[in-house]
Parts: C-alpha cells; structure tokens; sequence
C-alpha cells in the first residue's frame, strides 16, 4: 500500500474509533460539565497522549506480543476493567454532591496536571484501544515504514483524539450545559457512574 494512502486509511480509522461512545466520551462529557472548559481542555489533552501510547506500541509489535502473550493481555484488560468500574463507583457516590461542592473527581481533575491524568488514565485504562490501534495498524501499516512515517501517524493520532475531546469538551461547558447539569445532577452522575462500570465489567469479564 502506498505511505499517502495508508496515512490517510490511518488517520480515517482513527477518527471513526475516536467519535465512537466509549468510556472517554462518558468522562469527558461528566468532567467538562461539572466542572470547566479549561479541565475539559487538559483532559482532552490527556486523552490525545493516550492514542500516542497506543498508536506508538502498535507500531512496536504490541499486536504481535499480545498474541503471543495471552496473560499480558488478560492483566491489561483486568486492570483496565477495574479502573474503569473504580472511576463509576466514585461517581455514583458523589452523584447527591451538590455542584458547587465539588472539589476533586476520581483522578484529581481540580488542577491542570488533574484534569490530564484523568484523561490519560482513561483512555490507557481501555483495553479495547489497545485491541483498536493493534489490529488497525497491523492491517494498514506498509511493512517496515520509515521513521517520518510513524512519527506522523503517531501525530495524527494525537491530534484527532484531542481535537474531538476538545470538542466534546467545549460543548459540554456551555453555560446551557452546565445549567442542565446541575439541575439533574444527581441521576447524570448516577448514569455516567453506571455506564462506566458496566463497561468496566463487561471489559473484565472474558469473551466479552
């Protein structure tokens, strides 16, 4: 496959996954309403050095040493599932915590540095990420592509998930938005800690 074509099927895929509802969508969304744009931002941010992460290791031939290392995947997705039905709980029990109480979200998203983390664990805590960016780039990636290559996928990558985080972060801290989550913030909480540890479970549980 030509380099211009594989960069353009790359970065194609890698917008599809990134658009797809998952558990950063649920944190992003959570995070920029309770809280600000700006913590929406970084953790956007975080999010973006995460798909780095996972686009870098595909490259690497994590696809290979996964398949070749059924425990390595298994310990990953285990630890993933946990923190992702962690990350739920919390927000199920501070879901009667009124707004203008609230201080730290599971990850310490008060400060800049906060807010990132959260979005780094996030998208590292996703074990279906690693599965995604593996077999996407050992299926398009040329055979042997050189350094300028990986390092623009590895670019893409980044930009992509930032820039819809961003997106989604912008959207969801709107003076609108931030109304209508405080009014209901008790059952959005409670919806956004379920689903996160739903697909916490479900990331744990085998054959799932």
């Amino acid at each position: 496959m030509d380099l211009a074509v594989a960069f353009v099927v790359l970065a194609g895929v890698n917008l599809m996954g990134a658009i797809s509802p998952g558990p950063s969508f649920v944190v992003q969304a959570r995070l920029s309403a309770a809280h600000t744009r700006r913590a929406g931002v970084f953790s956007a941010f975080g999010m973006g050095f995460g798909a780095v992460v996972w686009a870098a290791l595909s490259m690497l031939g994590f696809a290979i040493l996964m398949r070749e290392a059924a425990e390595l995947y298994t310990a990953l997705r285990l630890a993933g599932g946990a923190y992702l039905v962690y990350l739920g709980l919390m927000l199920w029990r501070n879901a009667t915590v009124p707004l203008a109480e609230i201080r730290v979200v599971p990850g310490g998203a008060v400060s800049d540095a906060g807010a990132f983390r959260v979005g780094l664990f996030t998208a590292l805590s996703n074990p279906k990420m690693a599965a995604f960016f593996a077999s996407v780039y050992m299926t398009v990636l040329p055979p042997d592509p050189p350094l300028w290559f990986k390092v623009a996928a590895c670019g893409a990558a980044f930009a992509i998930e930032t820039i819809w985080y961003a997106v989604v972060a912008l959207a969801f801290s709107t003076g609108a938005a931030r109304r209508a989550y405080g009014r209901f913030k008790t059952w959005i909480d409670r919806a956004a800690g379920g689903v996160i540890a739903a697909l916490g479970v479900g990331i744990m549980v085998p054959g799932r």
